[in-house]
């Protein structure tokens, strides 16, 4: 809701109401709406081609849009449903029935009129002057020449000091002056101008409403509007507008060449409690201000446009007027970045130009803030920690014929065990005795493999046993080793375990401090397509850089590592694979922040031949038996990924420690 101000000449007055007739010059011809409904939304596709029998003059085209579309489904499903009578709108006063097709058009019309489309057919269809005002039009005419702007309906408050009012009426004075619009916050959004205006009505009544008894109304005709950059002028002006405003009681002003105005100066982007920045982050709007000019003819705010380019690709595109006010004597556009790598704004009145524009970069989101050393499902270690090894995917071997590649694979895997009592001289010891247990259970089919391997549920309980068997299920049909397993029972036993609440605890300590030693939130940003960070990278004490992986000091929190023996968590995920944290959204206002961020965990279901080597496994039938079904019979390990999405809130700078949440599933 917009709160008016009157001004005219010294004289200024808030408005109650206003409303805003304007009028086009028309020649009455119902024939010509027909016409264009014929032409653009025909009952049948014929009707569209045979246009002849209407006059010779074209109406215009239009793209529908979905709500052209709604209406038309709308007045033929109207008219097929109708037994009615239907006094028809085009050129028939007798009460007859009408076909389907009459029926459709009529209907059609009265549709698109209730909606407010078709006044004139599209008179403006640039829509410009339309955005602040409602006009009161004549439906169903043509449009020959551009629309003149109308008269101004206005109620205010009456006081003892309305002298000047009524003096405008009586003494048929011209006056120019202008309409001031602001929005809730107090901020100017836009201005209506007006030259050589008659007051052609003026009178008062009485009002229950509000604390005066009495209202005035008055009745404006200008000859010159103008509502932002687009005016209009009757024949019977006098006034050249593109002098600058005054007050008539103000010296005249001597006639000078015109001169074009223009913009030499734009800044910004500003935050809405004017600190500038460097960079625009997707969901906050900023302010650019034009504190420039030359000194040339035109109301600043109305004449100055702005435009946007995306990524330097030269396409300008017109920023809407509604953005634009004027504040501390600058012309202010109130912006709000769109997805893209950079923008650029403009502001001009004549022609846009990079010399005064301005180019930031633009954060979008979501992006990487933190890293685990290894990357889920990119790495290519040794040691046994991601899907990409051939050992810990699905070696495909053709048992027993393969039996030297299975050696062979046994071999490596007792070279990569951790642990002084692992001795070279007892390799061969622990690798035959794998060998003979395999070729023992080798005689069991797929399903009694899976039988010993469901057993290990003995290490689950309540709804974790549920979903290690769900777990089992899908190992069981998967069919790539890129699949990704997340199940609610399991996400929020992770993101309860005191390993998770630790590890974000400490993580929020570590966010706080970041935040408030950025310059820009773009700093933020880590590297997430590296496969893996040996430690002489990341370790400081090595010589290092920590912060290669986001935030620094995570690795020194609690690790996302789950050895429950019994609560299902150990069998299910145990020691993870690799973590992101990803932020999602944050915005600032003042020292005040708040945003999402998002900690995907992710870990495999799969096992190598350390798993079957060590001496914790190596005679348990069931991990042996999981063994073989992922390396000899062809059954794919898969990702389990466990998604934690947390918002957080806090203070720049501020002794109180963050607070963060997690967002759980509604």
């Amino acid at each position: 809701m917009y709160k008016i101000q009157l001004e005219v000449d010294d004289n200024k007055r808030w408005l109650t109401k206003m409303d805003y007739e304007y009028f086009c010059p028309v020649l009455v011809s119902d024939g010509y709406y027909k016409k264009f409904l014929f032409k653009n939304f025909p009952f049948e596709m014929e009707d569209s081609e045979n246009l002849a029998s209407f006059q010779t003059y074209n109406p215009p085209t239009v793209k529908l849009t979905p709500k052209d579309k709604e209406l038309q489904r709308e007045a033929y499903e109207s008219a097929t449903k109708s037994n009615h009578v239907f006094f028809s709108s085009f050129g028939r006063s007798d009460n007859t029935t009408q076909s389907l097709k009459d029926i459709y058009y009529d209907e059609l019309m009265r549709l698109r009129y209730n909606e407010g489309l078709d006044h004139g057919i599209i008179p403006n269809i640039n829509y410009l002057y339309d955005r602040y005002i409602k006009p009161i039009p004549s439906n169903c005419r043509n449009i020959e020449y551009n629309k003149f702007g109308g008269i101004f309906n206005l109620e205010l408050k009456s006081t003892p000091n309305d002298e000047f009012w009524y003096d405008w009426m009586l003494t048929s004075q011209m006056h120019q002056g202008r309409f001031s619009f602001f929005d809730g916050d107090g901020d100017q959004a836009f201005k209506i101008e007006f030259w050589d205006c008659f007051c052609i009505t003026i009178g008062e009544q009485m009002t229950s409403i509000g604390n005066s008894a009495m209202t005035m109304q008055m009745r404006l005709s200008p000859a010159i509007t103008r509502n932002r950059g687009v005016e209009h002028q009757k024949v019977w002006k006098i006034t050249d507008i593109h002098q600058p405003w005054k007050p008539a009681t103000a010296a005249p002003v001597q006639s000078t060449e015109k001169k074009t105005l223009l913009v030499k100066k734009l800044e910004g982007p500003f935050t809405e409690d004017g600190k500038k920045v460097e960079e625009l982050i997707m969901g906050n709007s900023y302010i650019y201000k034009a504190t420039e000019y030359n000194d040339g003819d035109g109301y600043k705010l109305n004449n100055t446009q702005w435009s946007v380019e995306l990524n330097n690709d030269g396409k300008l595109k017109e920023l809407t007027m509604s953005n634009a006010f004027e504040q501390d004597g600058a012309i202010c556009y109130k912006y709000t970045p769109e997805e893209a790598e950079t923008i650029r704004i403009y502001a001009w009145c004549n022609d846009a130009s990079k010399d005064v524009s301005v180019e930031v970069s633009v954060v979008c989101f979501p992006f990487v803030i933190a890293r685990s050393v290894r990357r889920a499902g990119i790495c290519n270690s040794t040691g046994g920690e991601d899907l990409t090894r051939p050992d810990i995917k699905c070696l495909d071997i053709a048992y027993p014929q393969e039996v030297a590649r299975l050696r062979q694979d046994l071999e490596q895997g007792y070279d990569n065990l951790d642990g002084e009592e692992y001795k070279e001289e007892d390799k061969e010891e622990y690798v035959k005795y794998a060998l003979d247990f395999i070729e023992e259970l080798n005689e069991k089919t797929d399903d009694e493999l899976f039988e010993e391997f469901g057993d290990l549920d003995l290490y689950a309980w309540g709804e974790l046993d549920d979903n290690f068997h769900d777990m089992i299920g899908f190992f069981k049909i998967n069919s790539t080793t890129n699949a990704k397993y997340t199940d609610d029972r399991l996400t929020n036993a992770i993101a309860n375990h005191e390993r998770t609440t630790g590890f974000i605890a400490g993580f929020s300590n570590l966010l706080h401090e970041t935040l408030s030693s950025l310059t820009n939130l773009s700093e933020l940003r880590v590297s997430d397509t590296k496969s893996q960070f040996i430690r002489k990278e990341y370790d400081e004490t090595k010589g290092g850089d920590p912060s290669v992986l986001g935030i620094v000091g995570l690795q020194n929190l609690p690790s996302l590592a789950y050895s429950d023996k019994l609560s299902g968590l150990g069998i299910s995920v145990n020691g993870t694979q690799a973590y992101d944290i990803s932020l999602l959204s944050f915005t600032c206002e003042g020292n005040s922040y708040k945003g999402q961020f998002k900690l995907d965990i992710f870990d495999h279901f799969g096992l190598d031949a350390t798993d079957i080597l060590a001496d914790k496994f190596r005679k348990n039938e069931n991990f042996v038996s999981w063994y073989m079904l992922q390396h000899l019979r062809e059954y794919r390990p898969f990702i389990t990924y466990i998604p934690l999405t947390y918002s957080f809130t806090g203070t720049i700078n501020g002794e109180s420690p963050i607070n963060i949440t997690r967002d759980e599933k509604k």
